[in-house]
């Protein structure tokens, strides 16, 4: 364990020991991750704005066989597209973690980087990492389908809603809360311990065999490279190692955020007229009152250049930790497999 310790400590510090290389790096594969998901939108947005230049009456004449009004189907196909906007998103983002790994394992090997060797797309190996999301993601969904209809089992033998309402509201501390907290806990352990299993599926697909390979046997074998928790624990004690030292930074973050919000949420408050003020009031007086308390003797100019001073704080935090901190835990992981899971 100790060596384990040693040589991912050793391998995070080769990011620092090519820190321009490795910044330099995470821009361009950043900047590639946001260019491929706009390419990927423009054609659905395009499809939008022409469908949207029809007036309400043409597309209510175009849709009457499914009785949806123009306004209607409008609002329905703008968030339709939101929704696909975002799983654009999510896929070239992740997919961008494929890059990474390919850098990692090079800093790693202390071999002679090109961004060629890292940063070359491959349809075939997009399309390989596309199937493998979407097979992850089903096997994760799994856990949380079976929380819901064992959750609705429990409902309806109790007698549905109201019944259960009724002893919620009777017995803050009632059979149905410690069921559901239960298997809400075994939900989350169980799709945190298949997540485990699963996720070096990504790492092997960056393996030059793997075009050779189905999808399949990359899942397979993750979850046969990863038995024992021995491993488990082994992977969760260096994040929690990893973790530890960044906290000082993340607790400093986590103060100024706080601190900006509350400033910013009185601000928002003292320029609201009086009526909306107690309306605020009613709704959540407790916060407030502590604002008005905190902030009410100080200049609102004062605490306008406070809240830039904090704009900027927040700034300069995102800078320093895209510059430092950014992708670290994506070392640990490619440390481990390395190290770890193919024995190197």
């Amino acid at each position: 364990m100790k060596n384990l310790i040693k040589h991912t400590f050793w391998d995070i510090s080769s990011l620092y020991k090519n820190f321009i290389h490795w910044n330099f790096s995470k821009i361009i594969i950043f900047t590639i991750s946001i260019l491929l998901w706009v390419i990927s939108v423009i054609p659905l947005l395009i499809f939008y704005f022409i469908f949207s230049g029809f007036s309400f009456t043409d597309v209510t004449v175009l849709v009457t066989s499914i009785a949806l009004t123009g306004q209607i189907l409008t609002w329905l196909l703008a968030n339709f597209v939101y929704l696909l906007a975002v799983l654009f998103f999510m896929i070239w983002f992740l997919y961008s973690y494929i890059y990474l790994i390919n850098l990692n394992k090079s800093y790693i090997d202390w071999k002679n980087i090109t961004y060629k060797s890292y940063l070359k797309f491959d349809y075939k190996t997009f399309c390989k990492y596309f199937r493998l999301a979407l097979l992850l993601l089903v096997i994760l969904v799994v856990p949380v389908i079976l929380f819901v209809l064992i959750t609705g089992i429990i409902i309806w033998l109790l007698g549905w809603v109201d019944a259960v309402t009724n002893i919620v509201l009777a017995w803050p501390t009632n059979i149905f809360s410690i069921l559901s907290l239960i298997f809400f806990l075994l939900s989350v352990f169980l799709v945190i311990y298949l997540l485990y299993r699963f996720i070096f599926s990504f790492f092997l697909l960056t393996e030059k065999w793997n075009n050779e390979i189905w999808v399949i046997w990359l899942l397979k074998k993750s979850f046969s490279i990863t038995k024992w928790f021995k491993k488990l624990f082994n992977l969760l004690l260096l994040l929690c190692l990893g973790l530890l030292s960044l906290t000082p930074f993340y607790l400093v973050w986590l103060l100024v955020s706080l601190e900006k919000a509350d400033l910013d949420n009185y601000i928002s408050y003292n320029n609201l007229e009086e009526w909306m003020k107690a309306q605020v009031l009613h709704w959540n007086s407790y916060y407030y009152n502590s604002l008005v308390i905190k902030y009410d003797n100080t200049e609102l100019i004062d605490l306008k250049s406070r809240q830039e001073n904090y704009d900027l704080y927040v700034s300069i935090y995102s800078i320093f930790k895209f510059i430092f901190m950014y992708w670290i835990f994506t070392m640990i992981l490619t440390s481990f497999y390395t190290r770890i899971i193919t024995k190197k």
